[in-house]
C-alpha cells in the first residue's frame, strides 16, 4: 500500500479542481458583505465533500487497472553512430499517457510516441536498457501513477561497419585505389608451387620447368603463389596515449578498425589471424583461419577502450611470447612517444627471436601544423613542435636501424599503411 501511494500524483485536472475549490472560498471570504456567507459555505463544504468522495474512488479504480503487457523490438546489436529503429508492441495498455525507457547514459533514446523510439549509442561498449516507466492515468484522469517495469534487455555496440562494408565492396569490384591499398600482381609471384601450364609471353626463365618441357616438346612454366598458412598476431595498445581524438574517433578507435580490415584481408588470402590487447586491458585471440575468426575477433574486442593507464610494451612481448610459438608477423598499433623508445627496443629485442615485428605509429592530429610566430607563447609552442618531431624521427631512425619495420601515419591513414605493408611482406618472402 505504501509503495502504490508513493508512486501516484494528482493530475492536472486534480489541481485545477483543487485550486477552483480554494479559489471559491476566498471569494466567499472576500464578499461576505454582500452575500449570504452560511448558503455559499454549505455550498462550498457540500461540493468539498462531493470531490473527496469522487476522488477516493478515482483512486481506488486507478490501483484495479492491470499492468500493461508489451514486448521490446530491439535488436541486441548496433553499430556505433547508427541510429536504430525499434518499436514497443503493446498487447494490453490501458490508460497509458506517457513512457519513459530508462537506460545506460551511453544510449541515446529518442522516444516517438507510445510505440516507437530511436536508439543511438555514444560509444562501444554491452549496454543496458534497465526498465520501461509508464504513467497510468486514472479512470477520471484526477489520478497518475508511475509503474516500473524491468526489461534488462542487452545491446552490443560494435565499432561501424561502414568501413569494413565499403573495403568489402571495393576490393570485390578491385577498386584498391579508393580506400589507399595498392593491389600488387599476382600471378606468378609468392614461394609456393601453384600448378604447372603453358608457357606465356612475360615468364621469366625460372619460371621454366625444363624437365617437363623435354616431355612435352613445349613450353611448361611453373605457377607460383603467396603463402598461406602464415600466422599475424595483430597487438592493440589499450593505455592512455590511444585516447586522443580525430575528428570523433579515438587513436584507439581508428586501430580497431584496421583490425578488423587486416584480419579480413588475412583471411581471405588463406593466413590466420590473432589478436592481443595490453595497457588498460589484456586480451588475447589465439590465430585462427577462416571466415569465423573475423566475428571472433569482433566479438571479443567489440567493448574495449583505451583508458587512463600506462601500457608495459615488455611485459606484453613476454607474454605473447608464451603465448605464441609460431613464427609470426607481429603488428603492433600504438601512439609512441620519446620515452618509449629503450622500452619498444628492448621489446622488439625479445620478439625477434621468433617473430618479425612491425610497429605502426600514430602521428598527432596537429604534429605538422604550420605555427605563425607572432608572440613569445607561439615561439615556444614552435619549439616544442620541432622538438617533438626532431625526437620522433630519431627515435622511429633507431629502430628502423635495429630491423623493425615501420610506419609513421595518422590515424585516418593507418588502414590503408597497414595492409600495403602487410601486402608487401607477404609478396618479399620476409616472414
Amino acid at each position: 500500500m505504501i509503495s502504490f501511494i508513493s508512486s501516484i500524483r494528482p493530475s492536472k485536472r486534480n489541481l485545477i479542481v483543487f485550486s477552483s475549490i480554494v479559489s471559491y472560498f476566498w471569494v466567499i471570504t472576500a464578499l461576505q458583505i454582500w452575500l449570504p456567507t452560511s448558503l455559499m459555505l454549505s455550498i462550498g463544504f457540500l461540493f468539498i465533500g462531493f470531490y473527496t468522495v469522487f476522488s477516493i474512488i478515482d483512486l481506488f479504480l486507478l490501483k484495479k487497472i492491470q499492468d500493461p503487457c508489451f514486448e521490446l523490438k530491439i535488436e541486441d546489436k548496433q553499430a556505433l553512430g547508427r541510429t536504430m529503429l525499434c518499436k514497443i508492441n503493446w498487447s494490453s495498455a490501458q490508460n497509458i499517457s506517457k513512457i519513459h525507457i530508462d537506460s545506460d547514459p551511453e544510449l541515446q533514446i529518442d522516444l516517438k510516441g507510445l510505440s516507437d523510439f530511436s536508439v543511438k549509442a555514444k560509444s562501444r561498449g554491452l549496454f543496458k536498457i534497465y526498465a520501461l516507466i509508464c504513467r497510468v492515468d486514472s479512470i477520471f484522469l484526477l489520478w497518475q501513477q508511475k509503474r516500473s517495469f524491468e526489461t534488462n534487455q542487452t545491446i552490443k555496440v560494435y565499432p561501424n561497419y561502414q568501413h569494413l562494408s565499403r573495403y568489402n565492396l571495393l576490393t570485390d569490384s578491385d577498386s584498391y585505389s579508393q580506400i589507399g591499398i595498392k593491389r600488387q600482381p599476382k600471378r606468378g609471384d609468392g614461394t609456393d608451387f601453384h600448378q604447372l601450364r603453358e608457357y606465356r609471353h612475360g615468364d621469366s626463365l625460372r619460371q621454366i620447368d625444363w624437365n617437363h618441357t623435354s616431355q612435352t616438346n613445349k613450353l611448361i612454366s611453373r605457377d607460383y603463389q603467396q603463402e598461406k598458412d602464415q600466422s599475424i598476431i595483430i597487438m592493440l595498445d589499450t593505455g592512455r596515449r590511444m585516447r586522443g581524438k580525430t575528428d570523433e574517433f579515438t587513436y584507439f578507435d581508428h586501430c580497431l578498425n584496421t583490425t578488423l580490415i587486416l584480419t579480413q584481408t588475412a583471411i581471405k588470402q588463406g593466413d590466420y589471424v590473432g589478436m592481443m590487447s595490453f595497457g588498460s586491458t589484456n586480451r588475447f585471440i589465439a590465430p585462427r583461419s577462416g571466415h569465423g575468426q573475423i566475428a571472433n575477433v569482433l566479438n571479443h574486442c567489440y567493448d574495449l577502450q583505451a583508458k587512463n593507464s600506462v601500457s608495459d610494451y615488455s611485459s606484453a612481448a613476454t607474454d605473447l611470447l608464451t603465448l605464441v610459438k609460431k613464427r609470426s608477423l607481429v603488428i603492433l598499433l600504438t601512439n609512441l612517444r620519446d620515452e618509449s623508445h629503450e622500452e619498444i627496443l628492448q621489446s622488439y629485442l625479445l620478439l625477434r627471436k621468433k617473430h618479425l615485428v612491425l610497429v605502426a605509429d600514430i602521428q598527432e592530429n596537429d604534429v605538422h601544423e604550420e605555427i605563425k610566430i607572432q608572440n613569445n607563447d607561439d615561439a615556444l609552442n614552435y619549439l616544442a613542435q620541432e622538438s617533438y618531431l626532431r625526437n620522433r624521427k630519431t627515435m622511429h631512425q633507431k629502430l628502423i636501424n635495429q630491423g623493425v619495420w615501420l610506419i609513421d601515419c595518422t590515424a585516418q591513414q593507418l588502414p590503408s599503411e597497414v595492409v600495403n605493408t602487410y601486402n608487401i611482406i607477404k609478396k618479399s618472402g620476409y616472414l
